[in-house]
């Protein structure tokens, strides 16, 4: 889940106009173990089993006891407990419980997540939760309105370099600036940036009117 540096520090769309700048965080995904049931019987030992991915992205397992509660929050609880123990889950999650719900969140932010992808119990008939998982996010910097109009000379600037639109492919632009050509229309300017910010690990698209710089995934650092 690492990512390229990324530092937008300037930009200007619409042939000129100084464009707004919005940082977004990256976010960590969740997996939420909904509605755990209510044990057979109370103060009798089960085994709660999780499946889950670790920081390579494997699959592993995770194998725990706890005690049945007198209802499901309680159980719940139980369970929580007995799983914050484990070295292997507690490597990747921080997991919580709220009433009869178990929450996993990433340790790590960012899109493909860690996630928990299955769990069961021996305690015969009960369910040991719904899965429902929402990824995380990686960090990106928007742009505003800078995937309307791109005209020669509009710019961006990442990590200290600028990356500049230039009517022609044989054009020089300013001050070292690396030479982006404008396209026919938005898409195509776009398209052109962001084979020119490949190498550095970065991706350009629109994202409605705004322009979305992002890390790719493996990209150089």
């Amino acid at each position: 889940l690492s990512e390229t540096k990324m530092d937008v520090t300037a930009a200007t769309t619409n042939s000129g106009s100084t464009a707004t700048i919005v940082k977004n965080d990256a976010t960590k995904a969740t997996t939420t173990l909904q509605t755990i049931a209510q044990a057979n019987a109370t103060n009798t030992t089960y085994t709660y089993t999780v499946e889950y991915t670790d920081a390579s992205g494997k699959v592993q397992k995770a194998e725990v006891t706890y005690m049945g509660g007198t209802d499901a929050n309680e159980t719940a609880a139980n369970i929580t407990a007995a799983l914050k123990k484990d070295s292997g889950l507690n490597s990747v999650f921080d997991i919580s419980v709220v009433d009869d719900d178990i929450t996993f969140t990433a340790k790590e932010a960012g899109a493909d997540g860690n996630k928990v992808i299955s769990a069961s119990t021996t305690d015969a008939g009960k369910s040991a939760g719904t899965v429902a998982f929402a990824d995380g996010a990686n960090e990106y910097v928007s742009i505003t309105n800078g995937a309307q109009t791109i005209a020669d000379g509009d710019y961006v600037t990442i990590n200290g370099k600028t990356y500049e639109f230039v009517k022609d492919a044989s054009d020089t632009p300013k001050d070292g600036a690396i030479a982006v050509q404008v396209g026919a229309n938005a898409t195509d300017s776009i398209a052109n940036l962001n084979k020119a910010l490949e190498s550095a690990g970065l991706k350009a698209e629109a994202d409605g009117n705004n322009l979305k710089i992002s890390a790719l995934k493996d990209g150089a650092g």
